[in-house]
Order: C-alpha cells, then structure tokens, then sequence
C-alpha cells in the first residue's frame, strides 16, 4: 500500500459526521465517485488518479503534495487546522432559518473544562507544578479514551446556535471555554 492510500483513509476518518467517522460510501459521495473506488483505494488497489485528489483537495482542502506523500502536512496551515476541527466540531448552516450552529463533542467539553481547572488552580498557587504535570497527564488520556467510544457508542453534545457568525464566535468564546451560559442563547447538551 502506498502512502496515497493511506492518506486518504486518513483523510476520510478526520471526517466526523453526527459524532462518527464518515462512511466509505458518503465519502465517495461527496467526492464525486463510487463508494467501490473508495474502498479499492483504502485497501492499496487502485491508485489515487490526479482527478480523485483534486475533488479531494476541492471539497476538503487538503494540498495534493500532502495526498500523494510529498509533504507531511497539507503546505497550508489553515487546512491542516481545518482538518483537525472538523474531527472535532461538526458546523451546520442553515440559510432557510437563518442559523448556524457548531455541535461539539462532550468529551471535548469536559476536556476544556477540567485543563482550565487545572490550570486555574496552579496559577492561583494552590497546587505545585508536581500535581499539575500528572494532573494534566490524566486529563489527556481521559480525554482521548472518551473522543474514541463516542465514535463508536453515540455522541454526547453540546449544541451552540446563532443568527450570524459573530454572535456564533461569541458564544463559542462565552459558553464553551468558561461554560457560562450567555443571555440569547444556552448550551444545549444531549444525546446526538
């Protein structure tokens, strides 16, 4: 198998869709091909044809240089950032009601949460770097145990909707970094 192959297998778990890595099939069609073509190329038995990156790169902004193994990341700080968010935030528009909205994963929450615990607590000097350092350990490895069963137990959420991007930012910045709900809108959690 060659590194193409494994690129875009890559390529396609980064895609999270209602809490759970994007099927072979709707991957194929987002990308304009056969979901058999999908799973040829995953499997190291078709090559990555030039037209099969370029609707990669157009729907996911993922560089060729990164598909065909030239580069180790995408040349492009932004698609490779956005690579990592979309595995992390699902993002919905919908123009006919006016809204937007970014479901986030509630490990990624609680993961937010107790680092800014943490962190709190040792700037304000009530715990020593010592406790910190495993503490934070801890944290890291909670939180990648829990992002793994969610994609295979159903997604707890938190939903943050609003009319426009600034307000949607806002709300980011207000609800989910310091779980403070806002006026205008709260943090809906459940099950998605």
């Amino acid at each position: 198998m060659n590194i193409e192959h494994r690129r875009v297998k890559k390529i396609r778990e980064a895609q999270i869709k209602d809490g759970k890595v994007i099927t072979q099939d709707a991957f194929a069609e987002e990308i304009g091909v056969s979901s058999a073509t999908i799973q040829k190329i995953e499997q190291g038995r078709l090559a990555v044809s030039l037209d099969i990156a370029k609707a990669i790169n157009a729907k996911y902004g993922v560089s060729l240089d990164y598909i065909y193994g030239l580069a180790d990341d995408t040349h492009d700080e932004a698609s490779t950032m956005f690579l990592h968010l979309k595995a992390l935030f699902e993002y919905r528009g919908d123009e006919e009601h006016g809204t937007h909205s970014i479901i986030v994963r509630k490990s990624i929450v609680d993961f937010l949460q107790a680092y800014e615990q943490a962190t709190n607590l040792l700037q304000s000097g009530k715990i020593p770097e010592e406790a910190y350092t495993p503490w934070i350990a801890k944290i890291k490895a909670d939180f990648n145990d829990a992002f793994k069963s969610e994609q295979d137990t159903g997604v707890d959420y938190t939903l943050i909707e609003a009319h426009d991007y600034a307000q949607l930012v806002a709300k980011i910045k207000g609800e989910l970094m310091d779980g403070t709900p806002r006026p205008g809108g709260g943090v809906n959690n459940g099950k998605h």
